[in-house]
């Protein structure tokens, strides 16, 4: 524990590396079920889409090769970021690989079907109606989502997550209960022996 963050009681490393691990289940639990199902695709996630990115994701959702990438990397990258958070290992990356992820969540099904008025708030280039017609017919994250979930408007639980995990940055809790503990401890041992090493002196002829 000498490595662990300074100022922190005992109980509060312990709800740190708890809510640490609680997110990390949740990364790695989505990573493995797209894993083990050979039919699961992303196209349905990107080509349902709304909000004013959905051009982007439509895009990726439509074009073979660059569904096939995502097809493949997304469910390593739910993997291994929820084993790092998990286990504690290099959680720094960890972390920043979760927020990059749920960001990308967050932009491609934005929390706002509650938007009063929603015709009169027009965004060059994105079409109100289509939104809410997208998400009004979108199943896989629309009704069925909002209808078991709760009603959300604005906050939802990628951005909980999201800033669960920047106040995860605040503390590195891989150094109260984790991988990095060893990690750091391996690399400070090769460091020093590296710098302890002395230096030989010229002998004198």
């Amino acid at each position: 524990m000498s490595n662990a963050p300074r100022n922190l009681t005992g109980v509060q490393q312990f709800f740190f590396v708890l809510l640490r691990i609680g997110i990390g289940w949740h990364f790695l639990r989505e990573g493995v079920v797209k894993l083990a199902d050979p039919t699961w695709t992303a196209a349905g996630y990107l080509n349902g889409s709304w909000g004013p990115f959905s051009p982007l994701f439509n895009m990726i959702g439509q074009t073979e090769w660059m569904l096939n990438v995502s097809n493949f990397m997304m469910p390593w990258a739910l993997t291994l970021v929820g084993l790092g958070l998990m286990l504690g290992l290099f959680t720094r990356t960890s972390i920043l690989g979760a927020i990059a992820l749920l960001a990308m969540f967050f932009c491609a099904a934005p929390p706002i079907e509650a938007l009063p008025n929603y015709q009169q708030w027009g965004v060059e280039g994105f079409q109100w109606n289509l939104h809410v017609f997208y998400l009004e017919h979108a199943q896989w994250a629309g009704q069925h989502m909002m209808g078991c979930e709760g009603n959300y408007m604005f906050v939802n639980k990628n951005l909980l997550e999201m800033i669960a995990l920047f106040a995860l940055l605040t503390v590195n809790s891989g150094q109260s209960c984790g991988l990095d503990i060893y990690v750091r401890s391996w690399f400070s041992k090769g460091g020093r022996s590296e710098s302890s090493t002395p230096l030989q002196q010229p002998s004198e002829s």
